[in-house]
């Protein structure tokens, strides 16, 4: 089945949800935050994936991939996902010693419901919402869309504009990776379940360890002053740390791709990449002789739709969705460089 989704719809698509999140769900977050997730994962994020497709008249099951997958795929993404979380961590981690230099870092506001007695809830809450309703935007719909370009430069801007979407930059360059590996992911296995899974697992894991750091008993002592060369050390400790899982996830990775190498779905219209050598043999290729891998489900020849370029007002929409993510970053610095002047301003609008 060819997709029936365009760059365009997916640029839409995102820009609207953008807009949507900052305006309503930032809102119903600070009135209610539990329940305000609810709402924006539900209603924000997911509802209008599901609305455009129907709109295009897709077929929900292919465009989104809602697909089986094996045991051995699970337990391959159960790896990648635990031994990659250290690496994001890292990436966090150099992006906040940045910022750091610039003024104030803010805690994350969903630390503060971390810290409840309904710790289960809050988990399902965090991690069940978010895996589900985002993998279904952006690695259902969004990457889906961008697929006529090549599947690469699908995975890599659908997880360039998850990270993005976060509109947080101490917390930008860990989704922008995990973005590229889950929609990795989501490709080699052909199932958003799979990416579902692996985005749960990752928030599961994030919330758990917040948890734990929580549970730890204050004793009373006063912290040390951060200096040069304890940021270096600790930047040298999380480099060994990364290092050493992400090769484990990456070794993973491998497996799964040797996994999912005669899977049905990858090597046909879901191909990553079309082997060069290939390409080139079926140009010197007399027409009458192309007959047999015509005729092989297992081979599709580039269609019109996966080779033609897509026109720039198409972009148009990814223009206002990039000018509203550095105007965020630029008041997020302002924040950071000014908190009491800031504060002092919303107050004075209340």
């Amino acid at each position: 089945m060819k997709s029936k989704l365009k760059p365009f719809h997916g640029n839409v698509l995102l820009l609207i949800c953008a807009i949507l999140f900052i305006l309503i769900g930032s809102e119903v977050q600070a009135m209610d935050m539990m329940k305000g997730l609810l709402i924006t994962e539900f209603i924000l994020i997911m509802l209008p994936a599901f609305i455009f497709a129907f709109y295009l008249k897709g077929n929900i099951k292919e465009e989104f991939r809602f697909n089986k997958f094996t045991l051995k795929e699970f337990f391959l993404v159960t790896v990648i996902m635990i031994t990659l979380y250290p690496v994001a961590v890292f990436l966090n981690y150099i992006m906040n010693a940045l910022l750091s230099t610039i003024g104030e870092l803010h805690v994350n506001p969903i630390d503060e419901i971390i810290d409840t007695k309904d710790f289960i809830v809050t988990l399902l809450v965090i991690a069940g919402s978010a895996g589900l309703c985002e993998e279904i935007l952006f690695r259902g719909f969004i990457m889906r869309s961008y697929e006529g370009l090549g599947q690469w430069k699908a995975i890599l801007l659908s997880g360039l504009f998850f990270g993005m979407f976060h509109f947080n930059l101490q917390n930008l360059l860990g989704p922008i990776l995990l973005g590229i590996v889950i929609g990795y992911i989501v490709i080699r296995t052909n199932s958003l379940w799979m990416g579902i899974y692996a985005h749960m697992l990752n928030n599961a894991v994030a919330i758990v360890l917040a948890r734990l750091i929580m549970l730890i008993p204050d004793t009373g002592e006063v912290a040390e002053p951060i200096t040069l060369e304890i940021l270096l050390m600790t930047g040298v400790i999380l480099i060994i740390i990364a290092g050493f899982f992400g090769t484990l996830s990456f070794l993973a990775l491998k497996g799964l791709k040797r996994t999912t190498e005669n899977k049905h779905g990858v090597g046909k219209n879901n191909t990553l990449v079309i082997e060069k050598n290939i390409a080139e043999e079926l140009i010197h290729t007399k027409p009458e002789d192309t007959e047999g891998i015509a005729n092989d489900e297992n081979y599709d020849l580039p269609t019109q739709h996966e080779t033609k370029k897509v026109s720039f007002w198409s972009w148009i929409p990814i223009i206002f969705f990039v000018l509203i993510f550095i105007g965020m970053s630029a008041l997020q610095i302002f924040i950071m460089r000014n908190p009491e002047l800031f504060f002092l301003v919303i107050r004075s609008f209340r």
